[in-house]
């Protein structure tokens, strides 16, 4: 009966959407990576960055842009940000998708409170964000440039030099590495895609590589033509002119962003030319700008820009160019270290493949503080992408996660959140499923064991209501008798897009144990935290765990950001089995939303947690 009464549950929970929608984004982790979606106008994109990822902008705010960039925090940054609004303008397009992010964080339920400050950020906080490689250096400022010492690396290859590669056969390969000396002290975890589907007519869809959400300049970007530009610091930083200022990341972005900015009916690298030429910068950059068959180096500072061709190569031979921060045109070149040991290599044998693209930028120029490094492939439509590791490693030195720039900007539905449930021997698999245009979809549930074999394979019952043409989210949900042997295993969720092919695999593990009839008052063997019970919920769910001996409990429901929601247990208790009901209320009595929560149970040096899905 219990079990037939968790399927009834489950499937009426079904019916009901599960993702507010007047949020124009999602997310979900691609091959490991976080991945953020968002689309519609700027304001609407900036909304939906704000609302997905409100603690991480904040954080970001004060643990990258001021804790590595200024000095004296509030003193130097209110300084700079002062300067902003005097000399810097911007698009109205940009100060729309600043406030959005804003009213995002706040419709989250997020804090604007920037510790550093002592004050709440604001749509200027976020614009001057966007402007910070210029502001570290603006005159009135403190602020320290980003790391004179380092050295961003770009290597762009076609033509001759890869004609030998029957894969590039003459095509663009073009590898990055991008520096900041940031270690361990700001997280691994802010590291992300964004993808932008904009709706505004000349403007095309794009990827961008961050590592700082909620960042809307683009130092590493990828658009839907197979355009990209990387930039580099060029590390000369006097100025004269402070008239009508730009913020030079911007700038990059508008090259990415917009098609045919100079309307002359194509789109090709004279449009990033024309971009660049359209302001007076303080930041001096050095930018590879690549197509599917040519590139080019943009170098400018607050003095003017040039630019660099193959042409331009006076020691490097074939189709290759080289960006690195200290060989530059407009000031003469000093030492650098990165761009001998890749002259070298280029010169010993000029012939590039993708292997060799990835092996001479990690052994000739790979970087203690490479904090990313990005390879893409044009013609094959790949995107090769890793950053800095938990333990501060360099990004270099991690094996790449690959992405189809093709999937990537397609809209396919995705599954946002993968959830189990065992009941006796049955599995209740979730899928959470975000699918913005409606397209038709299949959802099936694979489970894999430990060997990474499937054993069992099912479609989930879906909702009826996807192809209706309403965009939406859904959960897609199927019961799973359970003949398994007791041990590890992984649930995976693969949504077909039947409009497209596409195919997107989410996964979640689980344990299972065989059933046993437990006795309440039996003391278990070990700790242990089982699933809540229903999941997903509404209104209520149990949650049950047990103890072997004496121990001081703690259970704590924690939201998506990692916000405390309510203190279920706190207390010392017997060895025992407990079972604890929580009503979806926060400690102050209110309910909470629509989403996914976190209960950890910690008593003695045991530590578990569990994911619940609460639908309103």
């Amino acid at each position: 009966m219990k079990k037939a009464t968790l399927l009834t549950l489950v499937l009426l929970f079904a019916t009901m959407n599960a993702f507010p929608q007047d949020v124009n984004g999602d997310f979900s982790m691609m091959n490991g990576i976080k991945v953020y979606r968002v689309w519609g106008d700027h304001y609407e994109r900036g909304y939906a960055q704000g609302y997905l990822m409100s603690d991480e902008v904040l954080a970001g705010f004060d643990g990258m842009m001021l804790d590595f960039f200024y000095t004296y925090f509030a003193r130097d940054y209110e300084q700079a940000r002062q300067f902003y609004i005097n000399n810097f303008t911007v698009e109205e397009k940009y100060t729309q998708e600043a406030m959005g992010i804003i009213d995002g964080i706040q419709a989250s339920g997020g804090s604007l409170l920037s510790e550093n400050l002592e004050r709440e950020i604001d749509y200027i906080d976020i614009l001057a964000y966007a402007a910070t490689a210029d502001l570290v250096i603006a005159p009135p400022g403190s602020g320290s440039p980003a790391g004179g010492n380092n050295f961003c690396s770009t290597l762009s290859s076609w033509g001759t030099a890869t004609l030998g590669d029957p894969e590039l056969n003459g095509g663009m390969v073009v590898l990055r590495n991008l520096d900041l000396p940031l270690g361990n002290d700001y997280s691994h975890e802010m590291y992300n895609l964004t993808i932008h589907y904009p709706e505004e007519e000349g403007e095309l869809k794009w990827v961008q590589l961050s590592f700082v959400p909620g960042f809307i300049s683009s130092p590493s970007a990828i658009n839907e033509k197979g355009f990209a530009i990387f930039s580099n610091q060029a590390n000369i930083f006097s100025n004269s002119n402070l008239n009508d200022l730009y913020p030079t990341q911007l700038s990059l972005r508008n090259c990415i962003e917009i098609e045919d900015g100079n309307s002359d009916g194509d789109y090709d690298l004279n449009d990033f030319v024309w971009q660049r030429d359209q302001h007076t910068y303080l930041y001096g950059s050095i930018s590879t700008c690549v197509t599917p068959d040519s590139a080019i180096i943009l170098e400018q500072n607050n003095s003017g820009g040039t630019q660099r061709t193959v042409s331009d190569n006076s020691v490097i031979s074939e189709n290759n160019l080289v960006a690195t921060n200290h060989f530059r045109e407009l000031f003469p070149s000093i030492a650098c270290s990165r761009y001998s040991n890749i002259t070298d290599s280029l010169n010993t044998n000029s012939n590039i493949s993708i292997e060799r693209s990835w092996d001479l930028m990690k052994g000739a120029a790979g970087n203690a503080t490479s904090i990313q490094t990005i390879q893409f492939i044009p013609s094959t439509r790949t995107i090769k992408y890793s950053h800095v590791r938990e333990d501060g490693g360099p990004s270099h030195l991690n094996d790449p996660a690959v992405f189809n720039l093709d999937y990537l900007l397609s809209q396919t539905p995705i599954a946002i959140a993968v959830m189990t449930t065992i009941v006796e021997d049955t599995l209740i698999a979730s899928s959470l499923l975000s699918n913005p245009l409606a397209n038709q979809v299949e959802v099936w549930a694979r489970i894999i064991n430990a060997e990474n074999q499937v054993i069992d394979s099912t479609l989930m019952f879906d909702d009826g209501l996807h192809g209706d043409g309403e965009a939406g989210d859904y959960l897609f949900a199927a019961p799973i008798t359970l003949h398994l042997p007791d041990g590890e295993y992984v649930l995976e969720s693969q949504t077909y897009n039947l409009d497209s092919n596409y195919v997107h695999i989410a996964q979640a593990s689980f344990t299972y144990e065989s059933t046993v009839s437990v006795d309440e008052g039996q003391i278990p063997n070990q700790y242990g935290l089982e699933q809540n019970y229903p999941n997903p919920f509404n209104p209520s769910t149990t949650i049950r765990y047990g103890l072997p001996e004496a121990s001081n409990v703690s259970l704590v429901v924690y939201d998506l950001r990692g916000n405390r929601v309510k203190t279920m247990e706190s207390e010392h208790q017997s060895a025992g089995w407990y079972t604890v009901t929580w009503n979806g209320e926060t400690t102050d009595g209110k309910t909470i939303s629509t989403g996914i929560y976190f209960a950890r149970l910690v008593a003695g040096q045991y530590s578990q947690v569990i994911k619940m899905l609460y639908l309103n």
